[in-house]
């Protein structure tokens, strides 16, 4: 009988892959509800060279404010009874197993050829050792997770990870999988869902001439990758390989739904997500968009704004953390409480090198990081705990777009640095460090945080839901958005038509939602009132199409930037060469009418690369173009209510709205340049542990007293003759200033 249902359930599955189209807003799996189980902050150390269980381990942990046991697959029964018998808390790890959703070896994907490389070479499409539309792949999994699941219900686990740094095939590296036979039937009939059941169509898109579904294949990078490096823009078709990537998308997100539901059906009180997640890609499965409907608790890696992705995208996921302690008590407080103020509930403690292993053999705390079990005890105490659980996080009217065909068209263009099919080495560290889709959101995310500004993504789903409307948000940033559909072009011009402003740094929509370059016009003659149909004098040096020289990987980010040749704007780089206007910027700004006649938003197409703001503003120097993009913002009525005022850099207000209260956290902000590091910061001396003075600036007088939450001091708000509301406190710049007051 359970065979019987493992098969439907893939026959499901397989059937939902074939029939996506569009992503719906809705979440595919329950969401919240879960805080009767996971109720507040938990911290659990990875079991990696921790003690022996026993009940000096179990005084140790209690005492270092650890409550929480680290279980892997195929636990014991004595791993179980000792969390039992000391009241432990239970996170329950790879419940689907390692190896599946995971590839255990990376040489599991290695080429055919005689070379025996272990990259995936051009012209071939590998299959995936662990297919996951493979029926027997499923059924092993679907046993695990209710083998596992049914196994620790009943000992108060507070969730289930189904496994770590999961991938379609190695990370997010260029893996070009998967065409194993299982997969086959279910791409031919996904493309062919794809174009509405047309073959002509299809065959259209792609430049193919397919006589029928049978014979549909898809193709590796190699012919985009040529396309992009050999002919002009109005000659760029990526639909083939980019619909094959949304294919991997879609089966990894509804691989997700699958298992989740199974269980959910064993164990419905507990979520079930994933742990070790990656940045957004056009490789590994990492669309954003599906994935966050697909689990119900994420603990993933803080790359490419995918923490601010997640909490905007899916707002009732739970989010937690890893932990990598750097022996050092500023670097380890910052990113503690900077994860604690935007909203993580937990921290998963993870050894950092061979010499660090938190707890000796005895339950003695390694002396180098005694500074640790403070922290802990602190956020899951009475006064944090559960402070910002079911809490709403609040924008201050901006919106940042995220689209996945997006991220595959810079993919394909980022990849033109790379000489001999190069394109298929290129790992996920490459693409972390130099994608132009991730560089540009981190610098429009950076701007929007110096201007005192929060956001929140939102996404094709959220669009068709109506969502973007000019009563929520004021201004929506298209960053690095070259890849666009119609419906999405149509909602964001009804948007300016209300009211609302868009502002894109470069090539928005220049091809359609495939990756295919667009005919007829786009977002830029409609909404910007600009024709980029002639690029036939280049992008930014006049050959190369991208920003970023991944090829100087080991060089700073500057270093890698194309200058020679590009025409510069005040530090950054005109992108279209032939694109001059007579704007004091040389940017295309343009008031839109309603329709009716009277005036409705404004629209501002900047045909810059904001990247290099990242490096001036790690650097500390001023940006020449933050200035008047700010200015621009404040027009368009992006007003933050709460404001700080101390000395350094870096410092961030995020408000959380729970109930009748506002809750205000203030923290230090990493740069966002690299691997957005704190050390980074503490070498730039802006972060220390030194007491400061904070002072808090309201537009509003709050509407009732304002209380330090850590303190549990009520302090007074005074007006200024400028009419500014203002609260003076001192503040630990490596920890997080946390108040609350009444909303309105």
């Amino acid at each position: 009988m359970r065979l019987h249902r493992v098969a439907l359930s893939l026959v499901m599955l397989v059937a939902a892959t074939a029939a996506a189209q569009e992503i719906p807003n809705a979440p595919a799996v329950p969401q919240g509800g879960f805080d009767a189980a996971w109720p507040g902050y938990f911290v659990v150390p990875w079991r990696a060279g921790t003690p022996e269980l026993n009940d000096a381990t179990a005084a140790a942990w209690k005492r270092d404010g650890i409550a929480t046991l680290h279980l892997d697959k195929n636990f014991s029964p004595d791993e179980i009874a000792w969390a039992d018998k000391h009241g432990f808390s239970l996170y329950l790890d790879h419940v689907a197993g390692k190896g599946i959703l995971y590839l255990r070896e990376r040489k599991e994907l290695i080429s055919r050829r005689p070379d025996k490389k272990w990259l995936v070479g051009p012209g071939l499409l590998l299959a995936r050792p662990r297919c996951l539309h493979d029926p027997a792949v499923i059924a092993e999994m679907d046993g695990l997770v209710r083998r596992h699941v049914a196994g620790a219900k009943d000992h108060r686990p507070f969730c289930y990870s189904l496994d770590d740094e999961i991938s379609t095939g190695d990370f997010v590296s260029a893996s070009e999988t998967c065409w194993a036979p299982a997969s086959r039937p279910a791409f031919r009939k996904f493309a062919m869902g794809l174009y509405g059941g047309s073959l002509e169509r299809l065959n259209a898109e792609w430049g193919t001439s397919f006589k029928s579904a049978d014979e549909i294949v898809p193709e590796d990078a190699d012919r985009s990758w040529q396309q992009a490096r050999t002919t002009t823009a109005d000659k760029w078709n990526f639909s083939r390989w980019a619909d094959f990537r949304q294919f991997m998308d879609q089966t990894m997100a509804d691989t997700l739904v699958h298992i989740v539901k199974v269980a959910n059906e064993v164990d419905p009180k507990r979520p079930a997500g994933i742990e070790g997640s990656q940045q957004p890609c056009a490789y590994g499965g990492y669309d954003w968009s599906r994935l966050v409907r697909s689990v119900q608790w994420i603990e993933n890696y803080d790359i490419g704004g995918n923490e601010e992705i997640i909490r905007s995208l899916a707002p009732r996921v739970i989010r937690a953390k890893t932990f990598f302690s750097r022996q050092s008590k500023v670097g380890d407080s910052a990113i503690l409480w900077y994860h604690f103020a935007h909203g993580n509930r937990g921290s998963i403690l993870w050894p950092s090198g061979k010499d660090l292993r938190f707890w000796a053999p005895d339950g003695t705390l390694d002396k180098r990081i005694a500074y640790l079990p403070p922290i802990f005890r602190e956020m899951q105490g009475p006064r944090l705990a559960t402070l910002l659980t079911g809490a709403e996080y609040q924008d201050d009217g901006v919106a940042i777009y995220y689209s996945q065909p997006s991220i595959r068209a810079a993919w394909i263009l980022d990849s033109t640095v790379h000489e001999n099919h190069g394109w298929a080495a290129r790992s996920g560290g490459i693409e972390r460090y130099n994608s132009t889709s991730i560089l540009c959101r981190l610098a429009w995310m950076a701007m929007l945080q110096d201007a005192g500004l929060q956001y929140s993504f939102i996404d094709a789903p959220k669009l068709a839901a109506g969502e973007l409307t000019a009563d929520r948000f004021k201004v929506l940033i298209l960053p690095a958005c070259f890849a666009l559909s119609d419906a999405e072009i149509a909602a964001m011009e009804k948007f300016v038509k209300a009211g609302g402003t868009v502002i894109a740094d470069f090539l928005p929509g220049l091809m359609n939602e495939h990756c295919r370059f667009r005919t007829g016009p786009g977002i830029a003659q409609s909404l910007f009132g600009v024709d980029e149909s002639d690029l036939s004098a280049g992008l930014f040096d006049g050959k190369a199409v991208t920003f970023i020289d991944s090829e100087k990987l080991n060089k700073p980010l500057s270093d890698r930037f194309v200058t020679e040749g590009t025409q510069m704007v005040n530090g950054w780089p005109r992108v279209v060469r032939k694109a001059v206007t007579g704007n004091v910027h040389e940017c295309f700004e343009t008031q839109r009418s309603n329709g009716n006649g009277a005036p409705g938003g404004r629209t501002l197409l900047l045909n810059l690369s904001p990247v290099p703001y990242l490096v001036n503003r790690a650097a500390g120097r001023a940006d020449p173009n933050a200035g008047w993009i700010g200015q621009y913002l404040k027009e368009a009525r992006a007003a933050a209510p709460v404001t700080v005022r101390t000395a350094g850099r870096f410092n961030e207000v995020v408000r959380w709205r729970k109930g009748d209260k506002e809750i205000i956290c203030v923290v230090k902000s990493p740069p966002r340049q690299l691997n957005e590091s704190f050390d980074a910061m503490a070498k730039l001396g802006a972060i220390d542990d030194r007491p400061t003075r904070l002072t808090l600036e309201w537009l509003a007088r709050p509407a009732g007293p304002v209380v330090n939450v850590r303190t549990g001091k009520t302090l007074d708000v005074d007006e200024g003759e400028d009419g500014v509301f203002r609260l003076d406190d001192t503040w630990i710049p490596c920890e997080a200033a946390i108040y609350e007051h009444p909303s309105k």
